[in-house]
């Protein structure tokens, strides 16, 4: 409806085409075509009429269709698009509540769990690094005499190996290194290689991680003496408490 109102005042208008042109843009070529029914109207040069010399043609009635209508159909357009990814954002921002809320009760839950832990003894390791290299100082053991005693070392022994506050610059280089198994060593340091594309990716992500790790010691006389260590990671201070619990028959 709107375009035929706009072609009777085309028709009927004072205004010469040739000013309606220049206001508008639209070649009068163009507009006698119009005129003369020879082509058909496109939305856009519509719109630059409508924008123009809208008031002359629009009854109010009209108007209001056209405000929802003919005259905002490339505003319908874009309107529906941003409408579109307003939606999506708020899907998007919803999916990432959820998610967010799914993490923090999967926290919750592994802080529980870790917090009702049984263990031998506690480690705590402050991680440094250099580069792409990891490095470690122990920074307290518990429990060393039951360790000591466990593994067929003396308490002078196994507070050697653990070297308590001393700043090592590779893990494979800690004496602690000297009573593990060498697989499991290869298991800790692979993992180690892959610590700071790891830091990078977490350390801006609040609260601790939860990392078990499968640790055998090597007992004075040879055999081997099976663990589990269970590590909260804080990544932003690169701190991590080993709850270590000897996996006996």
């Amino acid at each position: 409806m709107g375009k035929n109102n706009m072609l009777d005042w085309l028709e009927t208008t004072p205004i010469p085409l040739s000013e309606i042109s220049r206001q508008t843009g639209i070649s009068r070529n163009t507009l006698y075509a119009w005129v003369s029914k020879k082509s058909e109207i496109r939305d856009s040069n519509y719109l630059k009429i409508v924008d123009k010399y809208g008031d002359f043609f629009i009854t109010k009635g009209e108007n209001m269709a056209l405000d929802s209508g003919d005259r905002t159909q490339e505003g319908q357009i874009e309107s529906h698009y941003v409408i579109g990814l307003q939606k999506d954002k708020i899907a998007y921002q919803q999916a990432e509540i959820d998610n967010l809320k799914k993490k923090v009760k999967q926290k919750q839950a592994e802080s529980t769990h870790w917090e009702a832990l049984e263990f031998d003894f506690i480690c705590n390791v402050t991680l440094f690094r250099s580069g792409l290299i990891i490095g470690r100082v122990i920074d307290s053991v518990t429990e060393i005499d039951y360790q000591a005693k466990l593994l067929g070392y003396t308490k002078q022994e196994m507070a050697k190996f653990w070297d308590i506050g001393v700043k090592h610059t590779r893990l494979d280089k800690h004496p602690i290194e000297q009573i593990i198994d060498e697989e499991t060593s290869k298991n800790i340091h692979k993992q180690a290689t892959t610590m700071p594309l790891l830091f990078d990716s977490l350390k801006s992500i609040v609260g601790d991680h939860y990392l078990p790790q499968p640790v055998i010691y090597i007992h004075k006389e040879g055999h081997k003496v099976p663990a589990m260590a269970y590590n909260k990671v804080s990544w932003r201070s690169l701190k991590v408490t080993a709850k270590v619990k000897f996996l006996g028959d």
